[in-house]
């Protein structure tokens, strides 16, 4: 009976490599994040709008996750 071997993981042991097109994307996306974030946080807690940017917030970061899980991850 001849198994499959399973060889460990050395992903996170390759070095960095340079910035292609998906991490520009990626670091866009997470600058948008954080624009919002201050945005929410300059804003008093009563103002109707913090929902509104919430929510945005909120798909901004499922739109990173799904585009990008290992930047999101590091991040």
């Amino acid at each position: 009976m001849n198994r499959k071997r399973f060889y460990p993981n050395n992903r996170r042991s390759k070095p960095v490599l340079p910035l292609n097109d998906n991490s520009l994307i990626s670091q866009e996306i997470f600058d948008e994040c954080e624009k919002l974030k201050q945005k929410i946080l300059s804003l008093s807690n009563g103002k109707s709008e913090i929902w509104l940017y919430r929510q945005e917030l909120l798909d901004q970061y499922n739109q990173l996750i799904l585009f990008n899980l290992d930047y999101a991850i590091e991040k």
